[in-house]
């Protein structure tokens, strides 16, 4: 029993980090440029409708609709091919909050300090049991800001389930092999069991 524990763990490691290492070999696309004032806010195009994302400057920024100063926002509301319901948080929630009645999260600026946080904010990741990605989506999106960090926003079928998935995170440094490790892992805790998922972004 021992032995077939560890040799699941360690065919669990090496998915982890097959999934992290190809990942990062997929191109990134630069989908804006963070204001220092004012922020940005945008989206990622999709093959039907778009995930809305947002990241702060020096001021205020309510996006999609939200009515306090937040740090980042994803929006989830306007994916299309039946993906606009059914997202769920899989990591990062101490700090990721869900706007109630809707597919939107934010971290809050008074929680984690106005621009320049006063502590690392957490890498939100969301899937989506309706079905995966398309392959023309799956990649690096990123928002740069102007001091050389960015905010990285990845698209990935999870490893295991084949769910759609999402990670946010906020001024991300250079390599995200780690981050994309650390997502891997916490996809094999949150696995439930789904197999065999359709693209349904295609």
């Amino acid at each position: 029993m021992k032995n077939l524990t560890k040799t699941k763990l360690l065919v669990s490691a090496a998915v982890a980090l097959v999934f992290a290492a190809s990942y990062t070999a997929r191109a990134q696309t630069i989908i804006g440029v963070e204001d220092p004032t004012n922020g940005f806010t945008g989206a990622i195009p999709l093959n039907v409708g778009s995930i809305g994302v947002a990241s702060d400057g020096e001021t205020a920024l309510l996006p999609f609709g939200l009515t306090n100063d937040v740090s980042d926002a994803i929006n989830f509301d306007t994916v299309g091919n039946g993906l606009a319901t059914g997202w769920f948080i899989t990591q990062g929630a101490a700090h990721w909050t869900q706007k109630p009645g809707t597919q939107i999260w934010y971290i809050d600026a008074v929680q984690v300090g106005e621009n320049e946080p006063a502590f690392n904010e957490l890498v939100g990741v969301w899937q989506n049991p309706g079905g995966g990605w398309a392959p023309n989506l799956l990649g690096e999106y990123r928002i740069n800001d102007p001091d050389g960090t960015w905010d990285q926003i990845d698209l990935f079928n999870d490893p295991l389930n084949g769910n759609a998935s999402v990670s946010f995170n906020s001024d991300a440094p250079e390599p995200g092999a780690l981050t994309l490790l650390g997502i891997g892992i916490a996809s094999l805790v949150c696995y439930r069991g789904r197999r065999g998922k359709v693209a349904v972004q295609g």
